[in-house]
């Protein structure tokens, strides 16, 4: 069995009056891993260039999608999350950012930059279920939908997560 691969995300929230939001991507179809789906900003840890775990999540999303280190206000951190089959072992880190910040995503890793408000995670009407192959069975995972993208995964479960810790206003 292999070894898991640490990294770290930043999961940006955005406060206006209209709630709060949380920033999110759409990975490249061509990358090797997580081609396609919808993520938060981050990567491997790389301990030749990053100090901690919280350097990879802002040096990655300043990479991927232009969010300066200058501009994030860190929250704190979230629990752990694994995920079902590539064996990354992520660390998320919640931030505040400005409601109307000009990203701009790296053209070979994120395809989009999108902001969902958090009231759609208690939207009965967006919840559903996302069919997915692993070791060759097709299984049924939660999702949410919103506004044509598929939110499942680790990223969801980090969504789940941020609900349950301290960090939302």
């Amino acid at each position: 069995m292999s070894a898991t691969t640490r990294a770290a995300v930043l999961v940006p929230l955005q406060y206006d009056s209209g709630g709060t939001s949380v920033v999110l991507t759409r990975r490249a179809d061509w990358l090797p891993t997580h081609a396609g789906q919808i993520s938060f900003p981050g990567g491997r840890y790389d301990p030749d260039h990053d100090e901690s775990l919280l350097a990879t999540a802002l040096r990655e999303a300043d990479e991927e999608i232009g969010l300066r280190p200058t501009d994030v206000e860190v929250l704190g951190a979230l629990p752990t999350v694994s995920t079902m089959s590539s064996r990354f072992e992520i660390h998320p880190f919640v931030a505040r950012i400005a409601a109307a910040y000009a990203f701009t995503p790296h053209p070979g890793e994120v395809v989009e930059v999108f902001s969902m408000p958090l009231h759609a995670h208690g939207d009965p009407a967006r919840r559903g279920a996302h069919r997915w192959t692993v070791d060759e069975r097709v299984i049924e995972v939660p999702a949410i939908l919103y506004e044509g993208r598929v939110v499942w995964g680790a990223t969801l479960r980090i969504v789940d997560l941020l609900f349950q810790s301290p960090y939302l206003l």
